[in-house]
C-alpha cells in the first residue's frame, strides 16, 4: 500500500504514488513491458543526466557542452507523452497480461454496443494500486472489439445511486500520521448490453477479473445465468454458515440458492450440488433421482466416515445413508475408511504440560493435499492446489473414470477408525495397512455429467484454516465442466500477478524468512554499498585545485 501512512491529500498522494519508483517496478517484475514504465525510467534517466552536465558545467567554468535546454525539454515532453501512453507488452510464458482464448471468443460474439462502467473512489487510488490496474485490463477489451466502451465513474458524490445498481461499499484500514482509520470505499462494475446489466458488487483486484467478466459475458450474451442448487445435509447449521466461503465465490459469476426438495422446481436451478455426511433423507434421495433423470448435471461431495472435532476426533461409520446406496448401485462404493498422507497439513494440538498446556501445529495426514495433475482431465489440467480433510476412498466400475487420487505412500485407517491427530496409525503407516494410489473422485460422462468427491469437507470454510484458496477453484471449475463449458476452465485459475515470495506455510518459519529479508534490504545491502562508496572516494586521486 503506497504512501498510506502519510496525512496527504487524496490527490496529491495518487499523483505521489504515480511517480514511486515501485509503482513501475512491480509491472516490471511481473513480466510487463510498459510504455509507462520505460517513459518513467529512461526518461528520469535522461532528465538527470541532462541536469547532472548543466551542474558540472557551473561548477567547472566555461565547457563546451550541447544545447541542453532543447534537450531537456524535448526528453521531459517525450516522457510526459510516454507516462500518459498505456502501450504495453506481455513478456510472460503464460501470457497472463493479455485476454485468453475464451475472452476474445466471447467478445467477437458482441455484436452490439457494450458499456462496462467501473465504479470506484478517488480515494482508493491513493492507498491501492487496483484502480489501476483494473483501468489497465480493461483497456485490452475496448482493442479486442470497437463495440466495447468502457467508463471510469467515481463514487464519492453518487453512493445512494451506485448501490442501487448493486456496488456494495467496503471498508479498508489505512494508517494515516501514525493513526489506524477505516475508509469505505467502492470498487465495482456493471456490464450493459442491450437492456441486460450484469452487477460485480465488489473488484478486490484484477487477477480473477478477466473470468468474472467472462462469466458476465456469458450471461449477457446468453441472457441467462447458470443458477446452482446446493442441497446440503451436513450440519444442523445452514449451508450459508458451514459453507460461506463457497457460496461466496460461486455467487459472484454463479445464480446460487437453496434447494429443498419440497418446494424447490427443477426448472430452477441448471446444476446440484449435494454435500453430505449420512443426513440426507429418502425425500433427498428422490429429488437427486429426479434430476438426474431430467438432465440436470451433478456433483456430490460424500462422506463415508463421520469426523467430529469438538469431540476428540471421534470418527465412525456414516450408516444407513441412502445416498451411499444409491452411489452404489450407479457403480461408485466409498469405503468406511480414512485416507492419509504425509507430510499433512498442519493442525494446532494442544499439549498439557504440569503446569499449563501448549498450543502447536503439528502435521495432521488425515488433512492433505493432492498430488496434482494427476489424472488427465479438463478439471484437473487447471488446478493448482486442492486441501482434503478426512477423505474416503471409492471404488469404481468401468462407467467411471478416476479424477483424483493420493499418492502410492498414502495408507488407509481403517477398524477401528480414528481420527485423532496423536494417534500412531494416523500419524504413521501402521505395519500391514494398505497403501495407495486410491481414488478420491471420478466423473462419468453421462449424461449428465457426474462428478463423486469422497470428501463433504472440501468446500466448507476448513479451506479458511488451510488457505485452500485452490479448492474454491475446484468447485468452479468442476461447475463449468459439468455445465459442459469447458472453454472456461482455464480462465477459473488464470490470474495477472504472481507471488514474488513464496513463504513456508509454518507462521514460525515464514517469520524468520522475513526477519533475514528486512535485515538484508535495511541493513546489509545499504551497509555494503556506503562501505564500497567509502573504499572508492578514498581511492580516488584528488583533484588539485
Amino acid at each position: 500500500m503506497l504512501l498510506a501512512p502519510l496525512p496527504l491529500p487524496s490527490g496529491l498522494a495518487a499523483l505521489l504514488a504515480t511517480l514511486s519508483p515501485a509503482a513501475h517496478l512491480l509491472r516490471l517484475t511481473d513480466g510487463l513491458l510498459d510504455l509507462r514504465d520505460l517513459a518513467y525510467f529512461l526518461g528520469g534517466s535522461v532528465l538527470g543526466l541532462l541536469w547532472a552536465i548543466r551542474l558540472y558545467a557551473l561548477r567547472r567554468g566555461p565547457v563546451r557542452t550541447p544545447h541542453l535546454f532543447p534537450l531537456a525539454v524535448l526528453a521531459l515532453l517525450l516522457t510526459i507523452h510516454g507516462l500518459l501512453t498505456p502501450l504495453s507488452l506481455d513478456l510472460t510464458t503464460d501470457r497472463r497480461h493479455t485476454l485468453g482464448p475464451a475472452s476474445r471468443t466471447l467478445l467477437s460474439r458482441i455484436v452490439y454496443p457494450l458499456t462496462i462502467t467501473y465504479y470506484t473512489s478517488r480515494r482508493l487510488a491513493a492507498v491501492s494500486p487496483t484502480p489501476s490496474e483494473v483501468e489497465d485490463l480493461l483497456r485490452l477489451y475496448t482493442r479486442a472489439n470497437p463495440r466495447i466502451r468502457v467508463k471510469i465513474e467515481t463514487v464519492d458524490e453518487r453512493r445512494m445511486e451506485v448501490e442501487d445498481l448493486g456496488i456494495v461499499p467496503q471498508q479498508i484500514q489505512i494508517t494515516e500520521a501514525g493513526e489506524i482509520r477505516y475508509l469505505t470505499v467502492y470498487s465495482g462494475l456493471t456490464l450493459t448490453y442491450l437492456d441486460r446489466i450484469w452487477t460485480l458488487p465488489v473488484v478486490y483486484s484484477a487477477d480473477r477479473l478477466e473470468y468474472e467478466l467472462a462469466c458476465g459475458l456469458r450471461a449477457l450474451i446468453e441472457d441467462r445465468r447458470p443458477v446452482v442448487g446446493i442441497l446440503a445435509r451436513t450440519t444442523g447449521e445452514s449451508y450459508q454458515t458451514t459453507y460461506r466461503n463457497l457460496v461466496g465465490v460461486a455467487a459472484r459469476t454463479f445464480g446460487v440458492r437453496a434447494v429443498d426438495p419440497a418446494s424447490t422446481s427443477l426448472d430452477e436451478i441448471d446444476l446440484l450440488l449435494v454435500i453430505d455426511d449420512g443426513r440426507l433423507t429418502e425425500e433427498d434421495i428422490r429429488f437427486v433421482l429426479t434430476a438426474k433423470e431430467a438432465g440436470i448435471p451433478l456433483m456430490l461431495c460424500v462422506d463415508a466416515v463421520r469426523v467430529d472435532p469438538d469431540a476428540g476426533f471421534r470418527a465412525g461409520r456414516v450408516e444407513g445413508s441412502p445416498l451411499l446406496a444409491l452411489l452404489e448401485g450407479w457403480g461408485v462404493e466409498l469405503e468406511p475408511a480414512l485416507v492419509a498422507q504425509r507430510p499433512g497439513l498442519l493442525l494446532p494440538v494442544v499439549e498439557e504440560g504440569e503446569s499449563s498446556s501448549v498450543r502447536t501445529l503439528h502435521p495432521y495426514p488425515l488433512w492433505w493435499e493432492v498430488p496434482l495433475p494427476g489424472m488427465p482431465h479438463p478439471i484437473t489440467s487447471v488446478l493448482r492446489s486442492l486441501h482434503l480433510y478426512w477423505a474416503s476412498p471409492l471404488t469404481l466400475t468401468e462407467a467411471w473414470r478416476p479424477l483424483l487420487l493420493s499418492s502410492p505412500e498414502a495408507w488407509l485407517v481403517t477398524d477401528p477408525l480414528t481420527a485423532s491427530p496423536t494417534s500412531g496409525r494416523v500419524t504413521a503407516p501402521p505395519s500391514g495397512a494398505r497403501r495407495g494410489p486410491f481414488v478420491l473422485a471420478a466423473v462419468t460422462e453421462g449424461p449428465p455429467r457426474v462428478l463423486v468427491l469422497g470428501d463433504a469437507e472440501a468446500g466448507s470454510d476448513l479451506v479458511e484454516f488451510t488457505h485452500a484458496v485452490g479448492n474454491l477453484d475446484f468447485f468452479l471449475a468442476s461447475f463449468h465442466w459439468l455445465l459442459g463449458q469447458e472453454d472456461m476452465l482455464t480462465l477459473v485459475t488464470r490470474t495477472r500477478t504472481v507471488p514474488l515470495l513464496d513463504l513456508p506455510e509454518e507462521p514460525e518459519r515464514a517469520r524468520i524468512v522475513l526477519h533475514v529479508l528486512d535485515a538484508l534490504a535495511v541493513g546489509v545491502v545499504p551497509g555494503l554499498l556506503l562501505l564500497l562508496s567509502f573504499v572508492l572516494a578514498l581511492r580516488r586521486p584528488h583533484a588539485e585545485d
